[in-house]
């Protein structure tokens, strides 16, 4: 599986640095800081929550401005400088009072809001001919795996000693900070165009695949590990069925690369997000313990799917010199889904049980295939 970029080695080196700056991220408010507010500070989940959705809405929120400042420098420097702060904005989580917790949310959200538009414009720029949508895609390869391993890896060892989970961040913290200022000479600055009166009109037909499609799993953000003590499954019982969506995932990856940047991404989105409707439903409508083992490779397939193929849409919808700034539009609406998507799973979870989530999931998921269908088509142009 040949590589998709001319210059491997700062392409990876990005993605390194991507991934361990979102293993942080994800490792501190999805795996730890809900258990360390209840149990340590003694502050109320919904505390917790909102922190988490001001430091979510903060990124998406800014993510435009940001990344319109920060094509103005160099590369490196903005990327440095985001891994000092959000390095900055962690340890302060940990060793300041609770009032100040509002500010460090705003600032860490801050620090990595331009990050990934540009990165994705880089990893854009360095892809060899007709690799556009894998240069982004199998850049996920590596960030995907350090984001499961902050929200699940923290998670569980906080779960057994917050001490664990601590000292898991802290180690995380000093890679990431490492990684940022080692890609302090990175010089990339993109081809911009200016763009037309009301060019951002061309972005709203995907802001709305891109909003459900990053709402519907993020749902689960506050709700995952009280599910999985409700339903008392353990990682014994989870490992067979995570095996099988880690071999659907690499088996779906594999021939939807080559497929979305080659033929048809619509037909790649589509059939990610029927997979994604079928983990979800099996999830929402049947037991747990048996649902795990359907469900779960489902998910595996419509991410192998999602990934390569979203990224191909957005490659050939976005205009070459409005790559950067249309990923920042996108991203803020997938951002704003992050931010709302731990309230709305909760609110399900009160209303319905457990199984609320996923079933709104499911009804979400759903609104995405005819639109993708019957509307989205129009907008890809094919080769």
């Amino acid at each position: 599986m040949p590589l998709p970029w001319k210059e491997p080695r700062p392409a990876l080196k990005v993605s390194l640095f991507m991934g361990l700056i979102e293993f942080l991220r994800s490792g501190f408010f999805v795996g730890f800081f809900p258990l360390f507010g209840l149990e340590i500070l003694k502050i109320p989940l919904s505390y917790v929550g909102f922190l988490t959705t001001l430091h979510y809405g903060t990124e998406a929120g800014t993510r435009i401005f940001a990344v319109w400042l920060a094509n103005r420098f160099a590369l490196g420097a903005g990327l440095a400088l985001s891994a000092v702060l959000a390095f900055l904005s962690f340890h302060l989580f940990l060793y300041s009072p609770v009032y100040l917790y509002p500010l460090w949310a705003v600032t860490w959200g801050l620090a990595l809001a331009p990050l990934w538009p540009r990165i994705a414009a880089y990893l854009r720029q360095l892809a060899r001919p007709g690799f556009e949508g894998r240069s982004v895609t199998y850049a996920w390869l590596i960030i995907g795996p350090l984001i499961a391993s902050g929200s699940f890896g923290v998670g569980f060892l906080s779960k057994h000693d917050l001490a664990l989970g601590k000292i898991a961040l802290l180690v995380g913290s000093v890679f990431m900070l490492a990684a940022g200022l080692s890609l302090y000479q990175v010089r990339f600055t993109e081809t911009l165009t200016k763009p037309p009166p009301k060019a951002w009109k061309r972005y709203l037909p995907l802001l709305v695949p891109a909003f459900l499609q990053a709402l519907a799993p993020h749902l689960l953000t506050t709700v995952l590990f009280p599910f999985l003590k409700e339903t008392e499954l353990s990682m014994r019982g989870l490992a067979l069925p995570l095996t099988l969506a880690g071999v659907a995932f690499l088996l779906a990856f594999r021939l939807a690369s080559a497929y979305a940047d080659q033929k048809d991404p619509v037909h790649v989105v589509t059939l990610a997000a029927v997979f994604a409707m079928a983990g979800f439903g099996v999830l929402g409508f049947m037991p747990p313990e048996t649902a795990v083992y359907w469900s779960l490779p489902a998910i595996g397939l419509a991410l192998g799917l999602y990934m390569p193929g979203w990224n191909a849409v957005i490659v050939r919808a976005l205009p070459e010199g409005e790559r950067g700034e249309g990923w920042a539009t996108l991203s803020t609406a997938s951002g704003a889904a992050f931010a709302l998507g731990p309230f709305v799973g909760a609110v399900a979870w009160d209303l319905i049980g457990p199984q609320g989530p996923f079933r709104l999931g499911l009804f979400l998921l759903a609104l995405l295939i005819p639109y993708y269908q019957l509307y989205f088509r129009r907008l890809i142009q094919h080769r």
